[in-house]
């Protein structure tokens, strides 16, 4: 079986991208989308739902051509690309790499919009609360506060292609897939083998969209509701299939009825200052995805 990982970043159409692959005929997938096997106990996110004891591979099941894992935290968990390397024989390792600025402004909403922060707060005491590690904390820091430190795309992906040939990690930027994903699918399945003319119908739409809500509080209480029945139906995937398809639907209709069409822009000396912060990160980027993107 041939490992695919889609593996950052966060807030860059990981789970659209997960979405359109994961009903694939020659493809597995684990009982969530974010399998986070390779994610360490230190790391600010939910530990999986499985036994620290089984391998990777009994994860998926067996007889297909193909295991799927989208979890976009892996480029920046330090221990992963070895561990990465330990468990699977060649796999396909995809990045989504985003405009650092248009990336940290979706942090910004998404932590509103999960009641990570109050939805009053600036952007000024958004980057004020960013911190550069997630490692030796007197208290738990939250992945919101690691947003302007992971925006160094160049500084994480060097430990991958430690490990990985350049052929094994593929990079694409969010904008292509977002205003052309039947590309991005394409390329993807080309490199990888995946048959290609499951998509040839399909319809691309993009998910999990962050959006300004009038009551945080309520999509949190929804969103660990959704938690909590992805630990419980572990084992049940036929009945997983159809819980994710009514979810999506559910979604949808969340947001028409919380979205806060009053919502506060940024002020123009908090978006100078959002800008002056990630200049270098800026810059990687984009030569980064000059040599490196498809």
């Amino acid at each position: 079986m041939i490992n695919i990982i889609f593996g950052g970043s966060t807030k860059c159409a990981t789970t659209s991208l997960y979405n359109y692959f994961s009903e694939h005929p020659e493809i597995s997938i684990a009982s969530t989308k974010e399998v986070r096997y390779f994610i360490s106990s230190e790391y600010p996110l939910k530990q999986p739902h499985f036994d620290r004891g089984q391998s990777y591979q009994s994860l998926f099941q067996e007889g297909k051509c193909y295991s799927l894992d989208a979890t976009p935290d892996y480029l920046y968990e330090y221990t992963a690309p070895q561990r990465i390397s330990e468990s699977c024989e060649k796999p396909f390792i995809i990045f989504i790499l985003r405009n650092p600025i248009d990336r940290m402004r979706s942090w910004f909403n998404f932590a509103k919009q999960t009641n990570q922060l109050p939805n009053n707060a600036s952007m000024k005491e958004f980057i004020d609360s960013q911190v550069s590690t997630y490692l030796g904390k007197n208290q738990a820091v939250k992945q919101y506060q690691l947003a302007l430190e992971q925006n160094d795309y160049k500084k994480y992906l060097e430990k991958y292609f430690q490990y990985f040939p350049q052929e094994r990690v593929l990079i694409f930027d969010f904008d292509k897939i977002k205003n052309q994903p039947y590309y991005v699918v394409k390329e993807i399945c080309k490199v990888t083998g995946i048959n290609f003319e499951y998509f040839n119908d399909y319809e691309f739409s993009i998910h999990n969209q962050t959006v300004n809500l009038k009551s945080p509080k309520v999509y949190e209480y929804y969103s660990d509701f959704c938690e909590f029945l992805r630990g419980y139906l572990n084992r049940f995937s036929r009945l997983r299939k159809v819980l994710k398809k009514i979810k999506l639907q559910v979604d949808k209709l969340l947001f028409f009825i919380l979205a806060n069409s009053n919502a506060s822009n940024v002020c123009d000396d908090e978006e100078r200052l959002l800008r002056v912060v990630n200049d270098r990160n800026e810059r990687d980027w984009k030569e980064i995805l000059d040599k490196y993107g498809r």
